[in-house]
């Protein structure tokens, strides 16, 4: 069914429903209408996730060939490990000026631009449900940063100065700020900029 493949795409992007429907221009409902069977996506709407992401407008609407037309792109994919001290200059700094940077494979389709970090300290591990425990990979996609909204982890540059941090976003509206999961750690409420969106993890060992 396509509203089958719709959520199995969504899945192996690894997106939220909001992100799903600017990727296609169209509203966060149209994308809740389609996993639901209630619509079905329009042929603009497949030829921009085709434009956009490699999406095979056959495979969605009828289950004909792979997921997506590039090969090899459901595959995953390796992202750079780079020091926290270089989160800031991604992705001006390319690999090459990293030394002996180690390339991380991700579980997950990534962006081109999509970076491997290790998790620093306890704030980010929880005491139940989601955690990010210290020395855990994590990969960030700059290129998703317009689309983080609230309860997302993301990597934000503390402003002023160049200090960069792992947490979650809150944004009600009313209140925009960084929350640790670890409940020790008090709410980071000064002003700043997120960088990337933490689209995974992976735990060595």
């Amino acid at each position: 069914m396509v509203s089958e493949r719709i959520k199995t795409l969504r899945n192996k992007l690894g997106i939220k429903q909001p992100e799903l429907g600017r990727l296609a221009g169209v509203s966060k409902a149209a994308v809740s209408q389609w996993e639901r069977g209630l619509a079905e996506p329009q042929r603009d709407a497949l030829l921009e996730l085709q434009r956009k992401r490699s999406v095979n407008p056959l495979w969605v609407a009828r289950g004909e060939g792979r997921m997506f037309l590039q090969a090899g792109i459901d595959d995953r994919h390796r992202a750079p490990l780079i020091s926290w001290s270089a989160v800031g200059s991604w992705p001006g700094v390319i690999e090459d000026q990293l030394p002996d940077v180690n390339n991380i494979l991700c579980p997950i389709r990534t962006g081109p631009n999509t970076y491997a970090l290790r998790v620093q300290g306890d704030a980010m591990t929880a005491p139940h449900g989601r955690s990010y425990p210290d020395g855990a990979i994590i990969f960030v996609d700059p290129d998703q940063t317009e689309s983080a909204a609230d309860g997302d982890s993301v990597i934000a540059e503390l402003l002023p100065g160049d200090q960069v941090t792992f947490r979650t976003l809150v944004d009600d509206g009313a209140n925009r700020y960084l929350r640790a999961l670890n409940p020790a750690y008090l709410p980071i409420t000064q002003d700043f900029e997120v960088l990337g969106k933490v689209v995974g993890m992976w735990v060595e060992g």
